[in-house]
Protein backbone atom coordinates (compact mmCIF):
# COMPACT_ATOMS: atom_id res chain seq x y z
CA UNK A 1 0.00 0.00 0.00
CA UNK A 2 2.86 2.42 0.78
CA UNK A 3 4.40 1.68 -2.50
CA UNK A 4 1.01 2.39 -4.41
CA UNK A 5 1.09 6.07 -2.19
CA UNK A 6 4.29 6.65 -2.95
CA UNK A 7 4.18 6.11 -7.25
CA UNK A 8 0.58 8.02 -6.88
CA UNK A 9 2.01 10.94 -4.77
CA UNK A 10 5.11 11.22 -7.10
CA UNK A 11 2.79 11.19 -10.21
CA UNK A 12 0.57 14.29 -8.59
CA UNK A 13 4.06 16.16 -7.95
CA UNK A 14 5.37 15.29 -11.47
CA UNK A 15 2.07 16.84 -13.28
CA UNK A 16 2.03 19.76 -10.77
CA UNK A 17 5.27 20.68 -11.46
CA UNK A 18 4.57 20.34 -15.27
CA UNK A 19 1.53 22.40 -15.28
CA UNK A 20 3.37 25.45 -13.24
CA UNK A 21 6.14 25.61 -15.85
CA UNK A 22 3.61 25.54 -18.53
CA UNK A 23 1.67 28.46 -17.31
CA UNK A 24 4.86 30.61 -17.20
CA UNK A 25 4.92 30.73 -20.87
CA UNK A 26 4.12 33.74 -22.25
CA UNK A 27 0.72 34.86 -23.47
CA UNK A 28 0.91 37.01 -26.37
CA UNK A 29 -1.56 40.16 -26.33
CA UNK A 30 -1.96 42.18 -30.41
CA UNK A 31 -0.64 45.66 -30.16
CA UNK A 32 -0.01 48.50 -32.69
CA UNK A 33 3.56 49.49 -32.73
CA UNK A 34 5.74 52.14 -34.10
CA UNK A 35 9.69 52.11 -34.69
CA UNK A 36 11.86 54.95 -34.07
CA UNK A 37 8.55 56.80 -32.26
CA UNK A 38 7.76 58.62 -29.22
CA UNK A 39 5.42 56.83 -27.21
CA UNK A 40 2.11 57.72 -26.68
CA UNK A 41 -1.44 56.01 -26.32
CA UNK A 42 -2.24 55.74 -29.55
CA UNK A 43 -5.64 54.12 -30.88
CA UNK A 44 -4.97 55.35 -34.64
CA UNK A 45 -1.50 53.88 -34.70
CA UNK A 46 -0.06 57.60 -35.46
CA UNK A 47 3.11 57.61 -32.86
CA UNK A 48 5.17 61.13 -32.79
CA UNK A 49 9.06 60.83 -34.42
CA UNK A 50 11.59 60.17 -31.63
CA UNK A 51 14.01 57.43 -31.13
CA UNK A 52 12.42 54.83 -29.31
CA UNK A 53 9.43 52.29 -29.92
CA UNK A 54 5.73 53.45 -29.41
CA UNK A 55 3.74 50.43 -27.74
CA UNK A 56 -0.12 50.44 -27.81
CA UNK A 57 -3.00 48.12 -27.02
CA UNK A 58 -4.88 46.94 -30.27
CA UNK A 59 -8.45 48.08 -29.81
CA UNK A 60 -9.23 46.79 -33.97
CA UNK A 61 -11.36 43.45 -33.56
CA UNK A 62 -9.08 41.98 -36.10
CA UNK A 63 -6.18 41.36 -34.73
CA UNK A 64 -2.93 42.47 -36.53
CA UNK A 65 0.11 40.74 -37.02
CA UNK A 66 1.80 42.02 -34.15
CA UNK A 67 2.46 40.88 -30.63
CA UNK A 68 4.22 41.64 -27.33
CA UNK A 69 4.57 39.16 -24.37
CA UNK A 70 6.13 38.97 -20.73
CA UNK A 71 8.47 35.87 -20.10
CA UNK A 72 8.86 35.52 -16.17
CA UNK A 73 11.26 33.24 -16.73
CA UNK A 74 13.30 35.31 -18.76
CA UNK A 75 11.81 38.58 -16.82
CA UNK A 76 12.09 40.28 -20.21
CA UNK A 77 9.02 41.74 -22.41
CA UNK A 78 9.57 39.85 -25.84
CA UNK A 79 8.09 41.61 -28.97
CA UNK A 80 6.91 39.46 -32.08
CA UNK A 81 6.59 41.16 -35.18
CA UNK A 82 5.83 39.82 -38.63
CA UNK A 83 7.96 40.25 -41.49
CA UNK A 84 5.16 41.64 -43.66
CA UNK A 85 4.82 45.02 -41.44
CA UNK A 86 5.91 48.17 -43.34
CA UNK A 87 8.90 48.87 -40.63
CA UNK A 88 10.08 45.94 -40.41
CA UNK A 89 13.50 47.11 -42.39
CA UNK A 90 14.90 48.14 -39.14
CA UNK A 91 15.14 44.32 -37.80
CA UNK A 92 16.88 43.59 -41.27
CA UNK A 93 20.56 43.17 -39.19
CA UNK A 94 20.62 41.04 -36.14
CA UNK A 95 20.17 43.85 -33.52
CA UNK A 96 17.62 46.47 -33.06
CA UNK A 97 18.83 49.57 -31.44
CA UNK A 98 16.91 51.27 -29.34
CA UNK A 99 17.95 54.76 -28.93
CA UNK A 100 15.67 56.34 -25.99
CA UNK A 101 14.02 54.92 -23.25
CA UNK A 102 10.06 54.06 -24.04
CA UNK A 103 7.22 53.61 -21.58
CA UNK A 104 4.92 50.96 -21.98
CA UNK A 105 0.98 52.18 -22.56
CA UNK A 106 -0.09 51.17 -19.25
CA UNK A 107 -3.28 49.40 -21.28
CA UNK A 108 -1.35 47.15 -22.98
CA UNK A 109 0.45 45.98 -19.05
CA UNK A 110 -3.15 45.66 -17.37
CA UNK A 111 -3.65 42.73 -20.00
CA UNK A 112 -0.65 40.92 -19.46
CA UNK A 113 -2.37 37.81 -16.64
CA UNK A 114 1.98 36.76 -15.91
CA UNK A 115 3.21 40.48 -15.27
CA UNK A 116 3.03 41.48 -11.58
CA UNK A 117 3.73 44.72 -11.95
CA UNK A 118 0.27 46.00 -12.96
CA UNK A 119 -0.70 49.43 -12.18
CA UNK A 120 3.58 50.36 -12.47
CA UNK A 121 5.35 52.88 -14.45
CA UNK A 122 7.00 50.10 -16.68
CA UNK A 123 10.38 51.67 -19.42
CA UNK A 124 11.88 49.65 -22.09
CA UNK A 125 15.63 50.13 -21.63
CA UNK A 126 17.46 51.79 -24.37
CA UNK A 127 20.42 49.71 -25.92
CA UNK A 128 20.95 47.27 -28.40
CA UNK A 129 18.54 44.23 -28.48
CA UNK A 130 19.15 40.81 -30.33
CA UNK A 131 17.11 39.94 -33.59
CA UNK A 132 15.87 36.44 -33.71
CA UNK A 133 13.91 35.19 -36.38
CA UNK A 134 10.72 32.60 -36.10
CA UNK A 135 8.81 31.53 -39.51
CA UNK A 136 7.38 34.61 -40.32
CA UNK A 137 8.44 36.63 -37.67
CA UNK A 138 10.96 38.72 -35.60
CA UNK A 139 11.60 38.56 -31.94
CA UNK A 140 13.43 40.73 -29.98
CA UNK A 141 13.68 40.42 -26.31
CA UNK A 142 13.36 44.27 -23.84
CA UNK A 143 15.40 44.75 -20.67
CA UNK A 144 12.37 46.88 -18.77
CA UNK A 145 12.49 49.34 -15.58
CA UNK A 146 9.81 50.67 -13.56
CA UNK A 147 9.07 53.94 -12.15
Amino acid sequence: MKKITSILLATIMIVLLASSHASSKPFWITLKIGLFAKWSITTDGNCDNGWGICLSLNPDPNPGPNYIAYDKDFDKFYLRISENYSQVKYFSNDYYELKEDSPIDPRLIGNMTNFTLKGQYVVIKKGNYKVLKDGGYYIVGFDYYQK
